[in-house]
């Protein structure tokens, strides 16, 4: 008897397992999506932002405006 009643909870411990990993397979799938790469997602924007700040000495970014309105101001 004890035996038959362990194997009837292995087996449901499958069964439970098993959409477990559906459901991790599902969620992974999502955050891939999330995440992105160079094209698309969080990867994107990260890149994008990057690119946007850029540095003091790259024309039309962030910081090199930012230099130039501080280079462009008097000195006190």
């Amino acid at each position: 008897m004890k035996l038959k009643k362990k194997v009837r909870e292995l087996t449901a411990d499958d069964a439970s397992q098993g959409a477990d990993i559906t459901t991790l397979k599902s969620d992974v799938s999502g955050l891939k999506t999330s995440v992105g790469d160079e094209s698309k997602g969080l990867v994107k924007q990260a890149n994008d932002l990057e690119a946007a700040i850029g540095d003091e000495s790259t024309e039309g970014t962030i910081l090199a405006r930012i230099k130039a309105l501080e280079d462009a101001q008097p000195s006190g």
